[in-house]
């Protein structure tokens, strides 16, 4: 899969790759998402896509429990569909998931 560019006459961004592996941040105060952060291309598309909420409370029970979280190793399997007769695929998968130390605390 190629990587995808937006250019316009004042700046060129490049999307990151759904391959990149990231991590997530979340703070959860009853079983609501209040703040989080991010890195890695794989987070990034999760966030983008808008299901960043559902895929943690299928992959996780955070959404039970209010705390300060790390995701780590977060990465995306993404099978493009043909736009007709089958849909764009995303798997993501996490990897340890862990309290955050005071120091990783927004």
């Amino acid at each position: 899969m190629s990587e995808l560019t937006f250019t316009d006459d004042s700046n060129s961004f490049e999307y990151p790759s759904f391959k990149e592996t990231g991590w997530l941040y979340l703070k959860i105060r009853n079983g609501v998402i209040e703040e989080y952060d991010y890195e890695g291309g794989s987070v990034f598309w999760l966030i983008e896509y808008g299901c960043m909420e559902y895929v943690v409370e299928q992959e996780t029970d955070l959404l039970k429990s209010d705390g300060d979280w790390l995701i780590e190793e977060i990465t995306c399997h993404f099978d493009k569909g043909d736009g007709w007769a089958t849909d764009d695929d995303m798997d993501w998968y996490f990897g340890n998931i862990r309290e955050a130390v005071p120091e990783e605390k927004m």
